[in-house]
């Protein structure tokens, strides 16, 4: 049982860091569309300015 309890305990705590790793990939990945969308909402705005 000792081993076993080791075993899941040491899964648990690989687990945790690359859930949390991916779920900070998926915030920088939207984060940075969103700048991108942002960035291109302003180039829009500035070539219907001129227009």
């Amino acid at each position: 049982p000792k081993r076993a309890q080791q075993g899941s305990r040491f899964a648990l705590s690989l687990d945790v860091p690359t859930s949390i790793l991916s779920v900070l990939i998926d915030l920088a990945k939207n984060q940075d569309m969103r700048s991108k969308a942002a960035a291109n909402a302003e180039l829009m705005a500035r070539i219907g300015k001129r227009k």
